[in-house]
């Protein structure tokens, strides 16, 4: 006598598991991630900070009275938001996401190796600060993915 077993929900497992192969939920969720967790992180200035900001070097000192005068500088310094504002995710090759600031200054605001001393003590976060920050967010928000494609 011959058994037979059948096993219900077969066919929808293997459709999970497929899923779950494929890298396309991965590359989602990622870049998702970097939208909607790590770039909100990176976007947050600190409060604003009225110390004073001592010059480093006498051409440092110069070139601020030099821009002063000619206006291309104003004093005191009044926030235009363009480091918040230029912060984009780009798509990379395969599921990796990037967060990128094309302004000639964000390095010396929120660089790891070259964020002036000021900028440590105002509070400005550096990328491994963000990425520490974000670290949590990102797991949940992938958690979510992988269970959407279990449902």
């Amino acid at each position: 006598m011959a058994a037979s077993v059948t096993i219900k929900g077969y066919s929808e497992l293997m459709r999970q598991v497929k899923a779950l192969q494929s890298p396309t939920w991965l590359r989602r969720g990622i870049h998702r991630a970097v939208e909607t967790v790590v770039k909100p992180i990176a976007q947050t200035y600190p409060p604003e900070s009225h110390r004073p900001q001592p010059f480093v070097s006498d051409r440092q000192r110069r070139g601020f009275f030099a821009k002063l005068r000619s206006g291309e500088i104003q004093a005191p310094y009044v926030r235009t938001n363009t480091l918040k504002n230029n912060w984009q995710t780009k798509q990379l090759s395969g599921t990796a996401s990037a967060l990128e600031n094309d302004t000639s200054y964000g390095g010396w605001v929120q660089g790891n190796e070259r964020q002036t001393r000021y900028h440590q003590g105002t509070g400005w976060n550096t990328e491994t600060k963000i990425a520490k920050e974000a670290g949590p967010g990102i797991i949940k928000l992938l958690d979510a993915e992988v269970l959407r494609l279990w449902r």
